[in-house]
């Protein structure tokens, strides 16, 4: 699978060069405002004038709000999944125990 429109990857964000299709045919590459902007031709040092490390700062000032939102109710989740399955995870390993699997198998 080639390089997805809009999508910034390691490699492009540690060199500063982005990807241009070997086809010839121009790549959509990502830009601060999340829109794509076409590239043709060789592989550029910055997109629009600002490198690598600005469109990814940008992006993630303009994400933060959703990330801090992400991960508390990620975190959230994950506490309420445990305290909601912690007695049938005790009963499974339990009989997984019983039968003599307890040592390999356990939830």
């Amino acid at each position: 699978m080639g390089p997805q429109p809009g999508v910034l990857t390691l490699k492009e964000l540690l060199t500063g060069s982005f990807n241009v299709g070997s086809s010839g045919s121009a790549y959509t590459g990502p830009t601060a405002g999340g829109m794509g902007g076409t590239v043709a031709g060789a592989p550029r040092q910055s997109w629009g004038g600002q490198s690598a490390l600005e469109i990814v700062g940008s992006n993630f000032a303009d994400n933060f709000g959703t990330i801090i939102v992400s991960s508390a109710f990620t975190s959230a989740g994950f506490r309420i999944a445990n305290k909601v399955l912690a007695k049938p995870k005790t009963k499974m390993n339990k009989m997984l125990r019983d039968v003599g699997l307890g040592s390999t198998i356990q939830l």
